[in-house]
């Protein structure tokens, strides 16, 4: 972490070699996290050097106005001073506690497995899928897992897109997210479950970070779904309010951030108005 905190900090600073810099650039076009962690340190940096600018002109303001300021004290004290607020404004926002809204905390909130019984007759396959459906009601996915696949494989069972979902469902709830998307991504449009296999593939790309795909996902929701379009837009309003490290590429980029600004320690003094009193002409 301090390394990685060295790098950013170098590159924002424009300390890097020609070719580290390249390096870092390129880095930074294939990692939106990188990316927004670069943009949160020159936010930071930005507001530490005008808060520090405020702090140190008051301060001064206060010490002349009484009358108390020490002839003898030199430069090097204020350029101190300077550095002793940059660097506590520094430390406070890269260290502030992040936002507890997280693509984890969102899954857990809307990933409830539904209620999906269904009532039906008395022959092999129906019996089968009855005991699947015991499984799968008491979260044992992985014991419902086989007796799905077998039921898919069975030409005489006619819901097979209901045992999809199940079977999605229960992958996505061991955590099996590629196998998950395959039997959820199988139901076709045309299926009365084809919207509840929707929303449970946004959920796993939510899992999965994929905030993108899970947006596009979740409209498709909102646009099409007047079960589960409600629902879709209340978690889409909830991505808009992640922290920007969750932003996906392209939203946050070092030529969009606030500029890094190239004022030194001493510049902050130097901005406040003031001037050490042994560097004043003498009368």
């Amino acid at each position: 972490m301090e390394d990685k905190l060295a790098r950013i900090e170098a590159f924002v600073l424009d300390q890097l070699s020609q070719e580290d810099r390249a390096a870092f650039e390129a880095e930074l076009v294939a990692d939106a996290v990188l990316a927004a962690e670069v943009a949160q340190f020159r936010e930071a940096q930005a507001a530490a050097e005008a808060q520090g600018q405020v702090m140190l002109k008051a301060s001064f303001r206060e010490k002349y106005q009484a009358g108390k300021t020490n002839s003898g004290l030199s430069i090097t004290w204020y350029m101190a001073a300077a550095a002793a607020v940059l660097v506590l404004a520094l430390v406070y926002w890269w260290s502030r506690p992040e936002s507890a809204l997280t693509t984890d905390a969102l899954y857990a909130q809307y990933n409830q497995p539904v209620d999906l019984s269904l009532e039906r007759g008395s022959g092999a396959a129906d019996s089968l899928f009855s005991l699947a459906n015991a499984a799968y009601q008491a979260g044992e996915f992985e014991g419902a897992i086989p007796l799905l696949e077998e039921l898919l494989a069975d030409s005489t069972f006619d819901r097979k897109p209901y045992a999809r979902l199940h079977l999605g469902i229960c992958y996505q709830q061991l955590r099996q997210w590629e196998v998950a998307e395959q039997a959820l991504e199988a139901i076709p449009p045309a299926s009365s479950f084809y919207y509840q296999a929707r929303w449970h593939l946004a959920l796993i790309s939510l899992k999965q970070e994929d905030v993108t795909v899970a947006r596009t996902r979740l409209q498709l929701l909102v646009d099409q779904s007047r079960t589960y379009g409600p629902q879709a837009q209340e978690l889409l309003q909830a991505l808009q309010k992640l922290p920007p490290h969750w932003l996906p590429a392209g939203r946050v980029s070092p030529s969009s951030a606030t500029p890094a600004s190239s004022r030194s320690i001493l510049a902050i003094v130097r901005n406040t108005g003031f001037q050490p009193v042994n560097s004043r002409p003498r009368p």
